[in-house]
């Protein structure tokens, strides 16, 4: 699967690398590309719901997924009750009118958009229920999934696992079969326990694992094929801390112990640098330890160390440019000593970003920061399993 990461994504993720330790506010990035998706126009989800598109009268509306890969101009719906959603459905129906439901536009690709008409549920966004000792909670499927994590705190509950960031709302979430990490921990549609889907033909219905196991299974990660999921109810976990570890390896190395690496960690997740041979290797597992950095945090010589080659380069790319790119790209070579990781690599990536060449140096003085990054760090789990992205770009997942 192949997945662009959209500047605006980048922004709103930006606050969780702040709020880490100094010595880790760094990107989870899972291998950088030698292309950046271009932007263009084009509502996001988020976007068309600030904007206070009525249900009662949808209008024509441009949206894009979040790496502008993908964009429609089509009527868009934002039912606020259950009600209204099922009447949507059933005069849809009646009409032979086609209907898709779009969550926060996350997918790389387009399945969920339709010029005839696209109805998204981020107004239908509460949790209804939390039995704490069940630990499962009944939501509304338009709620985010960081919406969601923060309701659960107060009764000490989050869910088991993450699929790397927290902006998918609930449905897209389950109906999609988002994943997380960890070779023995299930896809996150295994958490579900019942859902309410409504249908064009039959209306709303309850499905239950208790119930109907077996329909269950077949209908929850449906991508909008049998109708719109509008409840779900999820199995939670007691709220936990991770530590997570972050080091560099060889893909020898990940060859030779990757076996052994999977039976040993809860979670472990590999990020390639192209045209080098390092892998980024991190970590998670359970821990008693409180927040915070295992260990010494490091000074801002060391720091500065870990920076040097990214800032050399960037300062080498800025001067080399012509004084009317520095100005339209924003580049100042004055500035280089201030940025941090993401910066500097955002800063890199924004000039010469189709220069395979470029890239390879890019990549390689990165590497040399991550080899200088080794350490350990103790987290919620809801932010330890986390992905900060580092920039508009084209990432691989596999």
């Amino acid at each position: 699967m192949t997945t662009f990461l959209h500047r605006s994504v980048v922004q709103a993720l930006s606050g969780l690398s702040r709020s880490l330790p100094r010595a880790f506010r760094r990107p989870r990035v899972r291998a950088i590309g030698a292309v950046v998706a271009l932007t263009g126009g084009g509502l996001t989800i988020a976007e068309a719901k600030r904007r206070h598109v009525h249900s009662t009268e949808p209008k024509m509306t441009k949206i894009a997924n979040w790496s502008n890969t993908h964009n429609v101009t089509g009527l868009l719906y934002q039912p606020e009750t259950l009600e209204e959603l099922e009447r949507l459905v059933r005069d849809c129906h009646e009409r032979g009118m086609k209907l898709r439901p779009v969550g926060a536009g996350i997918s790389p690709n387009g399945i969920a958009f339709e010029d005839q008409g696209m109805v998204n549920l981020s107004k239908m966004n509460n949790v209804l229920h939390v039995d704490e000792d069940t630990m499962q909670v009944r939501v509304q499927a338009g709620m985010r999934v960081s919406e969601l994590v923060d309701a659960l705190k107060p009764y000490g509950l989050t869910l088991p696992n993450y699929a790397s960031i927290k902006e998918q709302e609930i449905g897209g979430f389950v109906s999609a079969g988002a994943h997380g990490t960890g070779a023995y921990i299930p896809p996150l549609d295994d958490t579900v326990v019942a859902m309410h889907l409504v249908t064009p033909a039959r209306g709303g219905i309850e499905i239950t694992r208790k119930e109907q196991p077996q329909l269950l299974d077949a209908l929850k990660v449906g991508l909008g094929a049998f109708g719109v999921v509008a409840e779900v109810t999820l199995q939670c976990v007691k709220s936990h801390n991770l530590e997570e570890h972050t080091f560099t390896a060889t893909r020898a190395q990940i060859c030779a112990n990757h076996e052994k690496w999977l039976k040993n960690n809860k979670h472990i997740r590999y990020m390639w640098l192209p045209y080098t041979d390092t892998v980024v290797v991190v970590t998670n597992n359970p821990t008693t330890k409180p927040p915070g950095v295992v260990g010494s945090e490091l000074s801002d010589a060391e720091e500065e160390r870990r920076l040097k080659p990214m800032h050399q380069l960037l300062t080498k790319g800025i001067n080399q440019c012509d004084p009317e790119t520095r100005e339209n790209l924003g580049l100042d070579a004055s500035l280089v000593g201030s940025l941090n990781f993401a910066e500097a690599r955002d800063w890199l990536l924004k000039f010469n970003t189709l220069n395979t060449e470029h890239v390879r140096r890019a990549n390689q003085a990165e590497a040399e920061f991550w080899k200088n990054s080794e350490g350990k760090v103790v987290g919620d789990s809801s932010e330890m399993l986390q992905f900060d992205c580092g920039g508009e770009q084209l990432v691989f997942e596999a």
